[in-house]
């Protein structure tokens, strides 16, 4: 009688069915062994071979069953790791299309301002127009180097109060200028003394957006030629400006809400960098 404690109680109650005695639901183990050893049936050795048996049966269909459920495991693991390596794929795939759209944009941009045939830049070195512009600094004040303040950070910032500009008379200076570069981007944007700040196109908005530029969002006025005023929300950016050997860092402005518009490089880009217009030959003087 020994070997029915190596069983569990589900072990016993299959033992007595084999045997054909009737099992109720309620029977503790004790009664269920007390039932199996005083049954007519009831014969040692082969009773203990059958429970053996029994036991072996349900160790061999746990083992089964925990196979089956690693397997089940394994190839959910499989299938999210296909899934994600799908993910990936395609991810990279984007970021693949999107850089080459990046680039043919660039590329673009160049092509465009080598063919739009813009005036070219002429430089001057202590002419007496430059000297007779109370906003055109020494030529001495800056280099064809970029020194270590304009690296270290912005030389202008906008507040809430400051206000943006604008003069469109016909007869203002204003030129297109070939050899710009934003942040390196090459294109073309128009020098513009009528624009109090330097402020930057929709499809240099867009560039730079993609390039991961940090853009801030604040209020300013902005006035029009008429004296109509306006408070409107713009982003603003630092960016390093390259014109011909100037390297100058410049806050620039994005009116989100336009479209269509070009890159300005107002007063503030024109004094930092020495700059002043030549009207009558539409050129810049540097």
């Amino acid at each position: 009688m020994a070997f029915l404690t190596k069983g569990k109680k589900e072990d016993l109650r299959k033992l007595a069915w084999e045997m054909g005695l009737s099992v109720g639901e309620d029977l503790r183990i004790l009664d269920i062994k007390h039932l199996i050893v005083n049954s007519e049936k009831y014969e040692e050795a082969s009773i203990k071979n059958l429970f053996t048996n029994i036991i072996e049966e349900r160790l061999e269909k746990i083992k089964n069953d925990e196979q089956a459920a690693e397997q089940e495991r394994k190839k959910a693991e499989q299938a999210e790791e296909e899934e994600r390596k799908k993910a990936e794929q395609a991810a990279d795939l984007e970021r693949r299309k999107a850089e080459m759209d990046f680039e043919l944009q660039k590329l673009k941009l160049q092509l465009e301002a080598k063919m739009s045939g813009v005036p070219q830049i002429k430089k001057t070195v202590n002419s007496k127009e430059n000297s007779s512009k109370p906003y055109a600094p020494k030529r001495n004040s800056y280099d064809s180097r970029f020194d270590k303040t304009n690296q270290a950070g912005p030389t202008s910032s906008f507040n809430r109060g400051d206000k943006l500009k604008t003069d469109d008379r016909s007869d203002r200076p204003s030129v297109s200028c070939y050899g710009c570069a934003v942040n390196g981007i090459w294109g073309t944007a128009c020098a513009d003394s009528g624009a109090s700040h330097s402020i930057a196109g929709e499809t240099l908005y867009l560039l730079l957006q993609k390039e991961g530029a940090n853009f801030q969002k604040t209020q300013i006025t902005m006035s029009l030629a008429d004296g109509h005023k306006s408070e409107v929300e713009v982003y603003t950016t630092s960016v390093v400006i390259r014109l011909e050997e100037r390297v100058i860092r410049t806050q620039l402005i994005i009116l989100p809400y336009a479209k269509g518009n070009r890159t300005l490089l107002g007063m503030d880009f024109l004094q930092k960098a020495g700059i002043v217009l030549k009207p009558e030959t539409s050129q810049l003087v540097l």
